[in-house]
């Protein structure tokens, strides 16, 4: 059963108690903004260091790149030495060949 009867005194204190009910509504609204706002930096920070990550894996990877072509062209001097000495040798005995049959 509700009262319909207010002494002065609940009276007097509504508008106190609407004032508090208000500036509780202010104060939360405020800490959304600075919740959103905080949300919104951590996100900017997430998107730097996702960045980041990138760069750095971009570059890890052009070294692996770097140290495999280095390591192919290494080979490819060696098998062109190789080349050469088999040649100069093979040039060699057929010249001898040549003289030998001569």
């Amino acid at each position: 059963v509700v009262s319909t009867q207010s002494t002065g005194t609940e009276l007097k204190q509504l508008p106190t108690i609407i004032r508090a009910i208000e500036q509780i509504q202010l104060d939360l609204q405020q800490a959304f903004y600075q919740i959103e706002e905080i949300e919104g930096r951590l996100n900017e920070k997430l998107r730097e260091e996702e960045n980041q990550n990138l760069i750095i894996w971009q570059q890890e990877r052009k070294n692996e790149i770097a140290a495999y072509a280095d390591e192919k062209l290494r080979g490819s001097r060696h098998l062109e030495q190789d080349l050469k000495i088999n040649f100069l040798r093979h040039q060699k005995e057929l010249d001898e060949h040549r003289k030998q049959i001569e």
